[in-house]
């Protein structure tokens, strides 16, 4: 400022500026479907073979790189029990197929999986091997009642200033689809004298026939004999039910729909 006398008078007002931290993580939560076993059936819904393992695709990050900012830990809720192995609650880091070296520790407790970071993680690309539960084709929504839900926590601080946590949550739907396992049993071949009086009775006992998956999911719902006969006689019809017949007297098949046979001569 100058005055009418010439003498410039100049005043000086000094403040301080303060930046607030403000955290800013972001997750994002899929499932690998680069293998023949899963496949992508929609945004954020995936489905998986039954009977086989998947990839969780986990990546989280913070925009904030100046170092004041940092992931602290990622929680995954509803994972159904016994798709993640643990001992005691503690997840073997070894299934983290990626990303295990920024993880400190990995613990589940119900269908809660927490996983703590190292400190000064500002982006982690993590890749979990999960494996459902063997002959269970049940989807994760019809066992826990809702999707995986992945939620990363970031922190925000500076010196005298207020710390600034926040968190960010992804979810993913993942069902499982029925895959008919193979049956296993055992056949012998049957030897007996051509019958002289009226009808003669062979027995073909079969028995111990179950599958593997016993969750309801997989019924028999037809069972096929093809019977060869090697016989002499030329004349012989096995198809003809008056020359060769079928008859099913266990009470378990009583309610079979229908049934047939496939005959076969052999000279």
């Amino acid at each position: 400022m100058d005055t009418d006398e010439g003498d410039p008078n100049v005043t000086t007002e000094s403040f301080q500026l303060n930046v607030t931290p403000v955290a800013e993580p972001t997750i994002i939560l899929l499932v690998d479907d680069s293998t023949p076993n899963v496949d992508e059936l929609g945004p954020d819904n995936f489905i998986v073979d039954e009977d086989s393992s998947f990839l969780l695709l986990i990546d989280a990050e913070t925009p904030d790189q100046d170092g004041s900012e940092a992931l602290t830990q990622i929680v995954i809720e509803n994972m159904p029990a016994g798709w993640v192995a643990d001992t005691g609650g503690v997840v073997d880091l070894a299934l983290f197929e990626q990303g295990a070296a920024q993880i400190t520790s990995a613990t589940l407790s119900g269908t809660t999986l927490t996983i703590a970071l190292a400190p000064g993680i500002t982006d982690f690309d993590g890749a979990l091997r999960v494996t459902p539960l063997e002959n269970d084709d049940r989807d994760v929504e019809t066992i826990v009642g809702g999707e995986l839900t992945a939620t990363v926590t970031s922190v925000d601080q500076a010196a005298t200033l207020p710390t600034d946590t926040q968190t960010a949550t992804d979810s993913v739907d993942v069902d499982v689809d029925a895959i008919v396992d193979d049956l296993s049993f055992a056949v012998a071949d049957i030897t007996a004298r051509e019958n002289v009086n009226g009808r003669r009775r062979i027995d073909v006992d079969i028995s111990g026939t179950a599958f593997e998956d016993n969750d309801g999911s997989e019924t028999i719902s037809a069972l096929d004999l093809t019977i060869s006969v090697v016989t002499a006689s030329d004349v012989f019809d096995p198809s003809d039910t008056s020359q060769l017949q079928l008859r099913v007297s266990d009470s378990a098949l009583a309610g079979c729909p229908s049934s047939g046979i496939l005959g076969q001569v052999t000279a």
